[in-house]
């Protein structure tokens, strides 16, 4: 009987190692997932984050717009408009069909230079809202990745979706990050340089991203696409911040190309000021009595 016992004993003692050892198996498969999708810092080893499936989001229907209170109803016209007083006056409890109908207007509604502020306050009034809309993530990164929206509520966008990344659950931050790679591609308008500055952002605050990739777009945005100057000027910083070396002969052919518009030859001087050594620092002095010292206080505010 007491034999029996003692083997019963060691029966169980061998079941919960087993069972503590399948628990930590699985904790570590987690872990993996999660580095592998950017999520868990997987600490000097290098991720490449794999692409997940993006939720399409929800739109207002003629399901739901019987929900819509009568305070934004009349938003649901494509040239209906909303005052800075009506967004306050909204409050911090939307209802999930208010939501929806305030998504839609920023869709549909025309963007200028005014309506394109007042929509920039939904963002935040969405973002003011005492428990974060769940429905956020999806529906930003569907405007972000729709070209027929105007490109400058495109990158608003994109910076809000950086701003309360924190807020976001993992799954809904794997496919943010797809976001951003996505609207890298497009160097050939402002939405590729936005999302380059916010993915500079994102590695710069310690966010586990696809840091090859980024540097890898902030050199040919930089370099080799050409298509939007502003995109250049951009990158060009981000060359700098991303600590990207080596590439003090491609700043100096922006520099002196008789092409170059003037605001990027000065972020050319200005991001290799900023990693000059001896060679450059004789080249730029050179530099900074040309054209009537255009270039000096861009090297003097930037040489280190």
């Amino acid at each position: 009987m007491k034999q029996s016992r003692v083997c019963t004993a060691v029966a169980v003692l061998l079941v919960a190692l087993i069972i503590v050892a399948a628990v930590a198996f699985v904790k570590r498969q987690i872990e993996v997932d999660y580095s592998i999708n950017g999520l868990v810092n997987a600490g000097s080893e290098k991720v490449k984050p794999i692409r997940v499936k993006r939720p399409s989001p929800r739109r207002l229907s003629i399901d739901n717009v019987d929900r819509v209170s009568s305070k934004i109803k009349h938003l649901q016209k494509s040239d209906s408009v909303i005052s800075l007083d009506e967004i306050y006056a909204l409050g911090e409890n939307l209802s999930y069909e208010d939501r929806l109908a305030l998504y839609e207007w920023v869709r549909i509604s025309e963007t200028d230079e005014e309506t394109l502020y007042l929509k920039d306050e939904v963002f935040n009034q969405l973002e003011r809202q005492e428990a974060f809309p769940e429905e956020y993530a999806e529906q930003l990164s569907d405007m972000a990745l729709d070209q027929s929206l105007d490109s400058d509520l495109r990158g608003y966008v994109l910076q809000h979706l950086r701003l309360n990344y924190g807020e976001f659950t993992d799954f809904q931050k794997a496919f943010v990050l797809d976001t951003f790679y996505d609207t890298l591609k497009e160097s050939e308008n402002d939405a590729g340089g936005t999302a380059l500055i916010n993915l500079t952002e994102m590695i710069k605050k310690g966010y586990q991203v696809d840091s090859d990739s980024v540097r890898e777009a902030a050199y040919t945005q930089a370099f080799e696409q050409t298509e939007s100057v502003g995109n250049q000027v951009t990158a060009l910083q981000c060359c700098v911040e991303l600590g990207i070396t080596d590439i003090s002969k491609q700043l100096k052919a922006v520099i002196e190309n008789k092409e170059s518009p003037v605001g990027l030859k000065l972020s050319a001087v200005a991001a290799l000021a900023s990693r000059a050594g001896h060679d450059e620092k004789k080249y730029l002095t050179m530099l900074s009595t040309k054209d009537g010292g255009l270039y000096k206080k861009a090297i003097e505010n930037n040489l280190k």
